[in-house]
């Protein structure tokens, strides 16, 4: 009888555990970082879709990029979170490529806080029309393991701290504009 009352017991505080950390009948809630969240309301803050002449307002890049979504992980396009299980998720992957919306690209300038993104493995911002400085931020972010700003107009000199980063194993900046 003892032994049934604490696996009963066990079963519940497992149960009220699960649920504290958002996970109900074995599903996560997609919490993401608000400190995550801010970093990519400030990302978009400084890039502009390039509408083309049959581009709607919901085939735009960032159309999805519905900020007071409670899932943000799964509905903003370009956007991967670590594990649903990790709370609060974190973005590992930022892909800023138009190829499948109708923008002819994004323009504007890489916001530097980008580094607050602090467990981002991927970064891909390719054919746009991106201007300034590569932030030396991104050195910050010893996560990194590709970096990919291919076709963009930077301007400025590439960060030497990018080379210190330990994870580093790809580095393309093909067909970019970078120096004085």
């Amino acid at each position: 009888m003892q032994k049934t009352n604490c696996s009963f017991l066990f079963l519940v505080y497992v149960t009220l555990f699960l649920r504290s950390l958002g996970i109900t009948h074995g599903q996560p809630r997609n919490i993401i970082s608000p400190i995550d969240l801010y970093a990519l309301q400030k990302i978009k803050n400084s890039l502009t879709d390039i509408p083309s002449s049959h581009t709607t307002p919901s085939t735009r890049f960032f159309s999805t990029w519905d900020f007071p979504s409670h899932d943000s992980c799964s509905t903003f396009d370009g956007i991967t979170c670590s594990s649903p299980f990790l709370i609060p998720r974190r973005v590992t992957s930022l892909i800023l490529v138009t190829d499948l919306s109708d923008s002819l690209g994004l323009a504007g300038s890489l916001s530097q806080s980008i580094s607050e993104l602090s467990e981002l493995n991927q970064l891909v911002l390719n054919a746009a029309i991106v201007t300034g400085p590569i932030p030396f931020q991104l050195g910050n972010i010893r996560s990194l393991r590709v970096i990919s700003l291919t076709n963009n107009l930077f301007t400025g000199l590439i960060p030497i701290s990018i080379f210190t980063l330990p994870n580093l194993h790809t580095l393309d900046l093909s067909k970019t504009s970078s120096g004085d």
